[in-house]
């Protein structure tokens, strides 16, 4: 789990066959490998061009990639940081890092 570098955005286009929007900005990615071997969940917080942030969840197993599961929905710092917050297996550990990180960013106008 961790803040993305420059290379997130080129791996979402060749792993789930989409094109971005220019000015979308990759702010998360976590990775649930813990599902035995084959399978794995994947979860980007991403801040779309207009400000406001969204989220992508998305599983892979042997026989199906992450093709096609390009769908981010909108959400907020609200929910993020709320206790219903929940993403690709997600736990408690993991939970504590990705929130401390969110309450250390300075957030703009709209990503409330």
């Amino acid at each position: 789990m961790s803040a993305c570098t420059s290379g997130a955005k080129d791996y979402i286009e060749r792993t789930y066959e989409t094109k971005l929007p220019k000015g979308l900005e990759v702010l998360w990615h976590h990775v649930n490998d813990n599902l035995g071997g084959y399978e794995h969940e994947e979860w980007f917080l991403v801040r779309i061009p207009d400000g406001s942030l969204a989220e992508n969840e998305a599983f892979h197993c042997s026989c199906m990639g992450y093709e096609g599961q390009w769908h981010p929905r909108p959400t907020s710092l609200v929910y993020l940081l709320s206790d219903h917050f929940g993403a690709a297996g997600m736990n408690a550990e993991d939970k504590a890092e990705f929130r401390a990180w969110l309450s250390g960013q300075t957030w703009g106008k709209g990503e409330s």
